[in-house]
């Protein structure tokens, strides 16, 4: 079966006539974009793009198919919006946050198409945040759903939280980083690396975070904290030290970036305000959890 995803992936990598910058665009990593595009050609039933040469470019089946894409999800997104504006109340509205970094909006995009297969009638609208803003975004009831990592609902009152699932944690290290040029490398070989850390006020102590460094690399690291997690990912990307990232964090898909894995996990929650009685919180959830379980 064709599917909406695959479609836009589709129109996508026309714009761009290159796998590896769709794919930086759409925030998935290029196997999966080929695997998609191969699916989406498998149920066509022919071939969309000509891979015969340096570059790629449309097959004259893929042309014809590209216009007629286009021309369809155009005059569905203009029946949509006349059904939206026209019969405003029948939508129901999710607002879901998530930390910024995280690379999973191909998990919420999957799970919001198999949604509108039962429930045409619910939007998702997303935002990231920090801590600090995910905190107060649920507090104050601005966002449905907070997914996030289980710290972060430590000051929140009155909320529901569920279990997603466990994602790995790993040491990244840039490829001009003198290391990686070393064989059999491992995690005692970074000893030596600078650390870098950033302390959300919301998450943990100074010292928890320390400890939990310690007990995964098996030694004391050095520590150089700074301001924000995209200051960590320059300094890494510089190739001035090393830090560690989760899997849905979008750095682990960077080309000039390698991983190592730490052999430890972060558990990740979804939580919500109880007195949130939006019905569209445990249905997305429940399609959410099946999509992440099956990337596994």
């Amino acid at each position: 079966m064709i599917t909406i995803l695959q479609i836009n992936y589709f129109i996508e990598l026309v714009k761009n006539m290159n796998f590896s910058k769709t794919a930086e665009i759409l925030y998935i990593s290029q196997p999966a974009l080929s695997k998609q595009i191969s699916n989406l050609e498998k149920e066509l039933g022919f071939l969309l793009f000509d891979r015969s040469g340096k570059n790629i470019k449309l097959s004259a089946e893929g042309k014809l198919i590209y216009d007629f894409f286009i021309e369809s999800r155009d005059e569905y997104k203009k029946i949509v919006n006349k059904i939206i504006q026209s019969n405003g109340n029948d939508i129901t509205k999710l607002n879901i946050a998530f930390l910024s970094g995280w690379d999973i909006s191909r998990y919420i995009a999957e799970a919001d198409e198999l949604l509108a297969e039962e429930h045409s009638d619910i939007m998702i609208h997303l935002e990231s945040g920090d801590f600090n803003d995910l905190s107060s975004k649920l507090n104050d009831g601005s966002v449905d759903i907070v997914l996030s990592l289980p710290n972060n609902f430590d000051n929140t009152k009155n909320i529901n939280l569920k279990h997603l699932t466990d994602i790995q944690r790993f040491i990244v290290y840039s490829k001009s980083n003198h290391l990686n040029n070393k064989n059999n490398l491992s995690i005692s070989d970074f000893k030596n690396e600078d650390f870098f850390i950033f302390i959300d006020s919301l998450e943990r102590t100074s010292l928890e975070i320390l400890l939990d460094i310690y007990n995964c690399l098996g030694f004391e690291p050095k520590i150089i904290q700074v301001s924000n997690i995209e200051s960590m990912m320059l300094n890494v990307e510089a190739g001035r030290g090393v830090a560690i990232f989760d899997e849905w964090h979008r750095v682990i898909n960077n080309n000039m970036l390698k991983v190592i894995d730490i052999g430890s996990e972060h558990k990740v929650f979804a939580g919500w305000r109880k007195d949130n009685k939006n019905v569209a919180i445990k249905l997305f959830l429940d399609k959410f959890i099946y999509v992440i379980n099956n990337k596994k």
